[in-house]
């Protein structure tokens, strides 16, 4: 297969590039990452802005690279609209440095990379490690390229994309890769005013109980996580409810 690797952590970072180094064990890899730090960015796109692409070399990689002043989303498009050469058969976002689970995901360049391949109707993988400090980038690795083997990726319909989450362990400590739903999470955060306006500074996030087994859960007792993400942003039973109740 033909990959596109992007990322929101920057071309540099060691999540994608311990993504680069195991994929590209098995399938032509390609790389267009944000060059700096993009993360929180969603899915951000640049119009009516030039984009500046830039061919990189990297250290233990002899895979094709490039970096932009772009956002993760950006670069998705980069990839499937700009690269000269036979057309990509999946996008694959990360690894990213800390989990993207719940409600989060809203927030997330990792995955707003994905959704913007699943809306040019292209696979799409996002992939997270569930540490904000190194961690073992390798294992996650080696789960991403699981859940490609196993052909998935094929048989994704348009307009979904998979969002998978790793927990940081050692690789005996794995206990599986589970499908589950998003939870939602409590969001925590300290609003610190200043003169100008304010800073916020994110808390851990806390998970609330859901019906069906979720994120949190499945990744807090061990287990890798796989959840399609749908762009259908319809609350399908509240259209009916308050169409029902409702005139204007």
């Amino acid at each position: 297969m033909r990959l596109l690797l992007t990322n929101d952590d920057g071309i540099f970072a060691p999540g994608i590039n311990a993504l680069a180094k195991e994929l590209s064990k098995y399938h032509d890899v390609v790389m267009i990452a944000p060059e700096s730090q993009r993360s929180g960015f969603s899915h951000k796109i640049s119009v009516d802005v030039p984009l500046r692409v830039e061919k990189v070399e990297l250290e233990d990689l002899a895979v094709e690279a490039y970096r932009s002043d772009g956002s993760p989303a950006d670069c998705a498009r980069l990839g499937l609209h700009w690269l000269v050469g036979e057309k990509f058969d999946a996008v694959i976002s990360g690894i990213n440095q800390g989990s993207n689970i719940g409600t989060d995901i809203l927030y997330s360049g990792t995955c707003g990379a994905a959704m913007e391949a699943a809306m040019k109707n292209v696979p799409a993988l996002a992939v997270s490690l569930n540490c904000y400090r190194g961690g073992n980038f390798a294992l996650a690795a080696k789960v991403a390229a699981r859940v490609i083997e196993s052909g998935i990726l094929s048989d994704i319909p348009a307009g979904v994309c998979l969002n998978l989450n790793v927990p940081n362990v050692d690789d005996d400590d794995l206990k599986g890769v589970k499908w589950v739903r998003h939870g939602y999470n409590v969001l925590a955060e300290l609003v610190r005013p200043t003169d100008e306006g304010c800073t916020f500074v994110g808390l851990a996030r806390e998970g609330k109980q859901v019906e069906f087994l979720d994120d949190f859960t499945a990744l807090d007792d061990g287990y890798a996580t796989i959840t399609p993400i749908d762009l259908d942003l319809n609350a399908m039973d509240e259209l009916v409810r308050l169409g029902a109740k409702y005139t204007f």
